[in-house]
């Protein structure tokens, strides 16, 4: 009677799919990643959904549930569905084009990401809700369109916004050069550059308070961010994966945040925050800083020496993960503390000097470092 949640996701055999009439339930991301399957079909008895076209729908036709990942081409989504479900095209890699109907109020989290042949799409001025994440990795868009009567969300230069344009909603990863945010956007949110490859500049505003989680994740031609004064909130993993980022700069009046030789830092110094991925030879972490959180040198895979300093009482989990050209580090006696995976994927790390007392550590620590390596 029920079909759960991702219950048949990542079947690659599977080519389509028959619900009897005594299906009354299918959780979101049933057929999750199911890149060959290109039919649905659903008896006529069932009283709870139906398919058009392939396209699952609840029966009364008013949500797209679930377009199936082998579908290729162009959709038409009937007059009358009011909402796009949660993962409704997720990683329909041939979908070219998806013509919604003006009838539609809602586009739920994550319904259009990895629509690889995606290059565009225009939402209508009935949409009032837009879900988490709605097209990330459509690494093809270039465009997001919105009708000029929308009254939640607008369109500047094909990146999507709120309508009173304080909100960077998601800029289309198929974007290429350089952005420029406009002045008044307050808070850029979560993923709104995501796995924007071809981006080469972004320039941020003075207006921008909020730079949300994985912001600029992704962004692997951005070389380097400046951080206005304005800027008191950067989420967790903001610049992760952009490798050719070598510097983040952080305007010396900015309350919260401060920058050293390009790596970002609280600005009480206390903490290190993100070296960008992309940098290069060696470096010192500044005397001061008592915490090296999760992730932060993650990916910094062309440093060849890290220096901790006598300050540090903590390492957080994957906090060095895949820093591949580094083949020593000294750990010194304040460090009480290193979290699961740290130093994880370190190939090239042969020693690893302790000093004082050993400190408590988590699982897999050292996980794929030298072979032969000394502690």
């Amino acid at each position: 009677t029920s079909i759960s949640t991702y219950a048949l996701s990542w079947d690659y055999n599977l080519t389509s799919i028959s619900i009897p009439s005594s299906v009354a339930s299918i959780g979101d991301g049933g057929f999750y990643a199911c890149f060959n399957l290109t039919t649905i079909i659903v008896d006529p008895a069932n009283a709870y959904y139906k398919a058009v076209d392939n396209i699952l729908y609840n029966k009364g036709g008013t949500k797209l549930i679930c377009c199936p990942a082998g579908k290729s081409g162009s959709v038409t989504i009937p007059d009358g569905v009011k909402s796009i479900g949660n993962n409704a095209f997720y990683e329909c890699e041939g979908i070219t084009n998806v013509a919604i109907p003006s009838s539609v109020t809602s586009i739920g989290n994550w319904s259009f990401c990895d629509c690889y042949s995606l290059t565009g799409i225009s939402i209508p001025s009935s949409v009032t809700s837009i879900g988490n994440q709605p097209f990330t990795g459509s690494s093809h868009m270039q465009m997001i369109s919105v009708d000029a009567g929308n009254t939640k969300y607008q369109s500047i230069d094909g990146i999507l916004y709120s309508k009173d344009g304080t909100k960077l909603i998601s800029c289309p990863g198929g974007k290429t050069g350089s952005v420029t945010i406009p002045n008044g956007v307050v808070t850029i949110k979560n993923s709104a550059f995501y796995y924007c490859d071809e981006l080469t500049n972004i320039t941020i505003p003075n207006s921008v308070i909020s730079i949300e989680s994985y912001a600029f994740n992704l962004c692997s031609k951005l070389t380097s961010i400046t951080i206005p004064s304005s800027v008191t909130n950067i989420g967790s993993e903001v610049f992760s994966y952009c490798e050719n980022m070598k510097t983040i700069t952080v305007d010396a009046g900015n309350p919260m945040y401060m920058s050293s030789d390009g790596i970002l830092y609280s600005k009480d110094g206390s903490q290190v925050l993100r070296c960008p991925n992309g940098k290069t030879g060696s470096v010192a972490i500044l005397s001061g800083v008592t915490e090296i959180p999760s992730c932060i040198f993650d990916n910094c895979a062309n440093l060849t020496n890290i220096t901790i300093p006598n300050s540090v009482t903590s390492i957080g989990d994957s906090a060095f993960n895949n820093c591949c050209s580094l083949n020593s580090i000294t750990i010194p006696e304040s460090v009480t503390s290193i979290g699961y995976w740290a130093f994880e994927f370190c190939f090239n790390l042969k020693d690893v000097y302790f000093y004082g007392d050993a400190p408590t550590m988590g699982s897999n620590v050292l996980y794929e470092c030298a072979d032969g390596l000394t502690v």
